[in-house]
C-alpha cells in the first residue's frame, strides 16, 4: 500500500511542478497567450495614426483569421513583462519596434483602442522600453508625427 502511495505522489508531483507555458508561437507569425485567451499579431511592424491603425487591425487577415482588432489598454498591458528590459516584453515576440522616429509620443509607443479619460483626442498606449502606459495624440494636425506602432489582437476561442 505504501508503494502505491509513493508512486501516486511522484505522479502528482510531476503535474504540480510541470512548467507552465504561457505563450506559444505559431508559424503564421501569431503568438498565443494561453493565460488570457488572446492571439497577438507578431509578423510585421505596422505604424500609422490611431484611426488608420484601428482600420488596419480590423482588415487584417492573418493565419486564416479575420476577426483582428486593436487591443484595449488592459490587453496591451498583459504582455508587459518586467522580467525583460528594453523591451519589457517576453522574448517570444520577434517583431517589436523600439526606434519609430515618426511617433512623437515615444519611439517604443504602441497604440491601444482606449481613449484617454481626460482628453478624448488622445489614446492610451504602452511604451515597451520601460513597460509604462502613456498617452498620445490620436492625430496631429498637418503632421506625420503620430504614426505609432500597433500590435493587433484577437480572442482565441478556438
Amino acid at each position: 500500500m505504501i508503494k502505491y502511495i509513493l508512486i501516486l505522489n511522484i505522479i502528482l508531483s510531476s503535474f504540480v511542478y510541470a512548467e507552465y507555458t504561457r505563450f506559444t508561437r505559431l508559424d503564421s507569425g501569431i503568438v498565443v497567450d494561453h493565460e488570457y485567451g488572446l492571439q497577438w499579431q507578431d509578423d510585421v511592424n505596422y505604424t500609422d495614426e490611431w484611426l488608420e491603425a484601428i482600420d488596419y487591425c480590423e482588415n487584417l487577415d492573418l493565419g486564416g483569421e479575420t476577426d483582428w482588432r486593436m487591443p484595449n489598454i488592459n490587453e496591451l498591458t498583459f504582455i508587459i513583462d518586467v522580467n525583460y528590459t528594453k523591451p519589457t516584453i517576453n522574448s517570444i515576440y520577434q517583431t517589436i519596434k523600439l526606434d519609430n522616429s515618426n511617433c512623437s509620443k515615444g519611439k517604443d509607443f504602441y497604440w491601444s483602442s482606449t481613449s484617454s479619460d481626460e482628453n478624448r483626442s488622445k489614446a492610451v498606449g504602452v511604451g515597451f522600453n520601460l513597460g509604462q502606459t502613456l498617452i498620445g495624440m490620436k492625430k496631429e494636425v498637418s503632421s506625420n508625427e503620430q504614426n505609432c506602432s500597433v500590435r493587433c489582437v484577437r480572442s482565441d476561442f478556438d
